[in-house]
């Protein structure tokens, strides 16, 4: 599920005049604007913002003024010129970086003499609303991030991982770097963590029948990078915890705590059900420095 914004300009609407934008530098077109809002229109107006990827004719990826990856901008070229700003709610900055995605689509909207509009009260957003709208003790507001947190909740239940950017309605899929480690002999995640000497994040340890079962490792700053779960078996399942940190970070991360976890208790380790050898670790290794979504699309197109 994803949270979007729509930007129109249907025929028969009021004359308006592009007015400058407040964060991106969208290119503005100064002449009175009618009817749906064209292609070159788009493309023109996009002149400027913070691109991380143009995946094909209609659409874009954009990157936060932090450098966090962050919106898929859709222009629909079937007729009514609509512009979709996609924004996941899992994304791991949600709370912080919805409320930016009205400043961004505002300022775009206006560059265009196009209206904007949420989809969650389908209200028309301005200038003269907008501030009240987002007011972070308002309603409006307090639903996002109940949206939010249940979303999560709801991926990590049903063994789903995040997309930061969203493929057009999806922003949810299957788990797609996890790793499954089989010992070859019998060993405890309490004393594997002694022996790897990690650095676990606080009270994250979970135990089950006087056992440690489960643990969160932490990067040199404290912030969760990998979840490491012992199951029943005995089998060691790893992959990236995705609410703190980027995939960039966090996918690397977790490569290397399952590798040495293979190297210490032996046996054989899958990758998303894959043997994997030293060929996919060197593959996994060159293309999980990059966005999640781009690691899923790889994944998919070589399997």
């Amino acid at each position: 599920m994803t949270f979007d914004l729509m930007i129109s300009r249907m025929s028969g609407a009021a004359d308006k005049r592009a007015t400058a934008p407040k964060i991106l530098g969208f290119k503005l077109r100064t002449e009175v604007k009618q009817g749906p809002i064209t292609a070159i229109e788009f493309h023109e107006a996009m002149k400027g913002a913070p691109i991380l990827k143009k995946v094909d004719d209609c659409t874009y990826w954009l990157s936060h003024h932090s450098g966090m990856p962050w919106l898929s901008v859709n222009h629909d070229q079937s007729g009514d010129g609509v512009i979709t700003l996609s924004l996941s709610y899992l994304h791991y900055q949600f709370p912080v970086v919805a409320l930016d995605a009205f400043d961004v689509a505002l300022s775009l909207a206006n560059s265009l003499a196009g209206d904007l509009r949420e989809e969650i009260g389908d209200r028309k957003v301005t200038s003269e609303n907008i501030d009240s709208l987002l007011d972070v003790n308002g309603p409006y507001v307090k639903h996002l991030v109940k949206v939010w947190e249940a979303s999560r909740q709801d991926t990590d239940m049903n063994g789903h991982a995040p997309l930061e950017i969203p493929l057009g309605p999806v922003d949810r899929v299957s788990e797609y770097f996890v790793f499954h480690i089989e010992p070859s002999s019998a060993v405890e995640l309490s004393g594997l963590q002694q022996r790897l000497n990690w650095k676990i994040v606080k009270d994250s340890a979970m135990s089950s029948n006087g056992k440690v079962v489960a643990a969160m490792l932490a990067d040199q700053d404290g912030r969760s990078t990998t979840k490491v779960f012992q199951r029943p078996d005995g089998i060691f399942q790893v992959h990236p915890y995705y609410w703190q940190l980027p995939f960039s970070l966090s996918a690397p991360a977790t490569l290397k705590a399952a590798e040495a976890i293979a190297a210490t208790v032996g046996g054989s380790i899958k990758f998303n059900g894959v043997e994997f050898g030293r060929a996919l670790a060197e593959e996994v290794r060159s293309n999980c420095s990059g966005l999640g979504v781009e690691f899923y699309q790889w994944w998919l197109s070589r399997n």
